[in-house]
């Protein structure tokens, strides 16, 4: 455009002028002969402190400030590469070298270590995953929430197992205060055995997210060693809605109690049956087991129960159970007015989709690295800027950005004099 030249004059404070140095008797002392640019030293008389322009006091003040518009920039976890490249206007390896020092900064911080472990309040999980693909495969990452939409903790895993799963879900309920009553998944038959795993009573609240929608199956989990009872309750996920009378199918079922150690085949067992226990061989008018989970909704015995939104009371009618009934006012009792749905987990997957580029070729290392800032960011942003307020990145950006230091110095009172 216009040809223009900037000269903005700065003063050469000593470094300790924000520790009470007055910074008033400074001499030039020759020139750094170890370095190729020769850079110019100086020394105060007032502290016995030798420095350089470029580590003047006055560059604490833009520290300072680049690192609160660094704060502003990844707001609420915002970690768009393109959208930082242009507010600093540098190249994008060197905002991925910024984001590499910010993240260890913030991942490597006790403070952040002892929020994460620190105790929570809550009564009820919400879990869920998403998919992400890296390096041509498929991973999950896994988050726990509770009721205050409070992330307890996360996982990016390459398995949606049990086995996988249930130490997730265990190191969300260790940093709460009790132990949630109510647990609330989809229907991915992984998270019926993880609740079940866990070895105490509760209410599984499963959202069906398949048509015909607008599904949930409720299993209240009873442990009675050596069996595991489960109460199935099935009904729609809008009850809770408005005062209404709603239908309830119900059934029951038993499984062994988890031993641990001893999964698989007995020992000394060979891998298939026995000539005389193998089942008769199908013909095409037979039909086989459907495999899966069985269809809650069409087995079991139909109640109805009466829900009264003013007092948030279920009502059982015609003789229905009043176990089911305290069973459903328990659950009400946390969506008040409310589909009985996974949104909270959602709704963090969905910002996390918008200020995250799930596109960005990364490894899995710096995927968790990436993870862990954004969760951090968004869970304790209070932490977050108070240690990035101690770090000194404006040094190494501001020179490779000419614009920033315009969008800085007019900030600072600092400045000598500016021709334009």
């Amino acid at each position: 455009m216009n040809d223009s030249t900037y000269s903005i004059k700065l003063p050469i404070q000593c470094p300790n002028v924000h520790n009470g140095c007055k910074s008033e008797h400074l001499i030039k002392t020759g020139h750094d002969t170890s370095v190729k640019s020769r850079t110019q030293k100086f020394y105060c008389k007032d502290c016995d402190c030798t420095f350089y322009a470029h580590t003047s006091g006055v560059f604490k003040d833009l520290d300072d400030l680049f690192n609160e518009f660094l704060i502003n920039l990844v707001k609420d976890g915002r970690l768009d590469q393109k959208a930082i490249s242009h507010a600093i206007n540098c190249s994008n390896s060197t905002v991925s070298q910024l984001f590499k020092v910010i993240a260890n900064v913030i991942t490597t911080s006790l403070a952040v270590k002892n929020a994460w472990d620190a105790p929570m309040s809550g009564s009820i999980l919400f879990i869920d995953e998403t998919w992400v693909k890296i390096q041509h495969r498929t991973w999950y990452i896994v988050v726990v929430v509770n009721e205050a939409h409070h992330v307890l903790t996360w996982a990016l895993i390459r398995r949606r197992e049990a086995d996988v799963i249930l130490p997730i879900v265990e190191q969300a309920i260790s940093r709460l205060k009790s132990r949630p009553p109510v647990i609330v998944t989809d229907d991915f038959s992984t998270y019926k055995r993880v609740v079940v795993r866990l070895g105490y009573d509760l209410i599984h609240v499963r959202h069906i997210h398949k048509p015909p929608y607008g599904r949930m199956v409720l299993d209240k989990i009873e442990h009675a060693p050596p069996k595991i009872r489960i109460a199935h309750v099935a009904t729609t996920n809008d009850i809770f809605c408005n005062s209404n009378t709603f239908l309830v199918r119900m059934s029951q079922s038993e499984i062994k109690s988890p031993e641990k150690g001893k999964r698989g085949r007995k020992p000394g067992s060979k891998k298939g049956m026995k000539p005389q226990h193998r089942p008769p061989h199908t013909t095409a008018a037979s039909k086989p087991k459907k495999r899966g989970p069985k269809n809650a909704f069409k087995e079991g015995i139909i109640q109805v129960y009466h829900y009264t939104k003013k007092a948030g009371l279920v009502c059982p009618l015609g003789g229905a159970d009043k176990k089911v009934a305290e069973m459903l006012e328990l659950v009400g009792h946390y969506f008040p007015e409310k589909y009985v749905t996974t949104n909270l987990v959602e709704n963090v997957f969905s910002a996390l989709k918008k200020l995250v580029n799930f596109r960005g070729k990364r490894s899995i290392p710096a995927w968790n690295l990436v993870l862990e800032f954004y969760f951090t960011i968004r869970q304790y942003p209070a932490i977050v800027k108070q240690e990035l307020r101690g770090l000194a990145l404006c040094r190494n950006i501001i020179n490779r950005s000419l614009d920033l230091k315009f969008k800085l110095l007019p900030i600072t009172t600092k400045i000598m004099s500016e021709v334009v």
